[in-house]
Protein backbone atom coordinates (compact mmCIF):
# COMPACT_ATOMS: atom_id res chain seq x y z
CA UNK A 1 0.00 0.00 0.00
CA UNK A 2 0.84 3.34 -0.93
CA UNK A 3 1.80 5.74 2.11
CA UNK A 4 0.13 9.06 2.37
CA UNK A 5 3.38 11.13 1.22
CA UNK A 6 4.16 9.10 -1.30
CA UNK A 7 0.42 9.28 -2.93
CA UNK A 8 1.15 13.01 -2.38
CA UNK A 9 4.24 13.60 -4.61
CA UNK A 10 3.21 11.01 -7.30
CA UNK A 11 -0.11 13.23 -7.22
CA UNK A 12 1.98 16.21 -7.51
CA UNK A 13 3.81 15.26 -10.17
CA UNK A 14 1.10 13.39 -12.44
CA UNK A 15 -1.05 16.83 -12.32
CA UNK A 16 2.22 19.21 -12.81
CA UNK A 17 3.53 16.78 -15.40
CA UNK A 18 1.36 15.34 -16.94
CA UNK A 19 1.24 11.51 -18.66
CA UNK A 20 1.41 10.73 -22.41
CA UNK A 21 -1.24 8.42 -23.75
CA UNK A 22 -1.01 7.94 -27.45
CA UNK A 23 1.94 10.32 -28.03
CA UNK A 24 -0.35 13.07 -26.37
CA UNK A 25 0.53 15.02 -23.48
CA UNK A 26 -2.48 14.81 -21.08
CA UNK A 27 -2.74 17.45 -18.02
CA UNK A 28 -5.58 15.67 -15.76
CA UNK A 29 -7.81 17.26 -13.42
CA UNK A 30 -7.14 17.49 -9.28
CA UNK A 31 -10.50 15.38 -9.26
CA UNK A 32 -9.25 12.66 -11.62
CA UNK A 33 -5.76 13.15 -9.80
CA UNK A 34 -7.27 12.30 -6.14
CA UNK A 35 -9.19 9.46 -7.41
CA UNK A 36 -6.30 7.79 -9.31
CA UNK A 37 -3.97 7.99 -6.20
CA UNK A 38 -7.28 7.22 -3.74
CA UNK A 39 -6.75 10.47 -1.51
CA UNK A 40 -9.07 13.54 -0.45
CA UNK A 41 -10.19 15.94 -3.31
CA UNK A 42 -10.21 18.48 -0.56
CA UNK A 43 -6.72 17.52 1.40
CA UNK A 44 -5.55 17.45 -2.67
CA UNK A 45 -6.59 20.73 -3.42
CA UNK A 46 -5.12 22.23 -0.14
CA UNK A 47 -1.85 21.17 -0.58
CA UNK A 48 -2.37 22.26 -4.13
CA UNK A 49 -3.11 25.68 -3.63
CA UNK A 50 -0.67 25.70 -0.81
CA UNK A 51 2.32 24.39 -2.58
CA UNK A 52 1.35 26.20 -6.50
CA UNK A 53 1.37 23.46 -8.05
CA UNK A 54 -1.08 24.94 -10.72
CA UNK A 55 1.02 27.43 -11.28
CA UNK A 56 3.85 25.46 -12.48
CA UNK A 57 1.63 23.49 -14.06
CA UNK A 58 1.25 26.80 -16.66
CA UNK A 59 4.86 27.08 -16.38
CA UNK A 60 5.63 23.39 -17.33
CA UNK A 61 2.49 23.74 -20.36
CA UNK A 62 4.46 26.98 -21.55
CA UNK A 63 8.07 25.48 -21.59
CA UNK A 64 6.49 22.55 -23.24
CA UNK A 65 4.75 24.69 -26.11
CA UNK A 66 8.11 26.75 -26.66
CA UNK A 67 9.62 23.80 -26.66
CA UNK A 68 7.60 22.25 -29.18
CA UNK A 69 7.09 25.43 -30.88
CA UNK A 70 11.22 25.78 -31.47
CA UNK A 71 11.49 22.19 -32.73
CA UNK A 72 8.88 22.82 -35.66
CA UNK A 73 10.48 25.91 -37.06
CA UNK A 74 14.23 25.09 -35.99
CA UNK A 75 15.83 28.37 -36.56
CA UNK A 76 12.74 29.16 -39.77
CA UNK A 77 12.08 32.36 -37.24
CA UNK A 78 15.33 33.85 -37.07
CA UNK A 79 15.46 33.79 -40.73
CA UNK A 80 11.95 35.49 -41.09
CA UNK A 81 13.01 38.53 -38.49
CA UNK A 82 16.06 38.93 -40.86
CA UNK A 83 14.02 39.26 -43.97
CA UNK A 84 11.50 41.37 -41.97
CA UNK A 85 14.17 43.92 -41.11
CA UNK A 86 16.27 44.00 -44.65
CA UNK A 87 12.92 44.48 -46.24
CA UNK A 88 11.72 47.62 -43.68
CA UNK A 89 15.33 49.07 -43.92
CA UNK A 90 14.88 49.59 -47.95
Amino acid sequence: MIKNSEAFDSARNEYIEGYEKKSKLIFPTLALVAKEFNVSFSTLRRKAANEGWYKKRKHRQNSREEFEMRKQFKGEYSKLAQVSRNSLFF
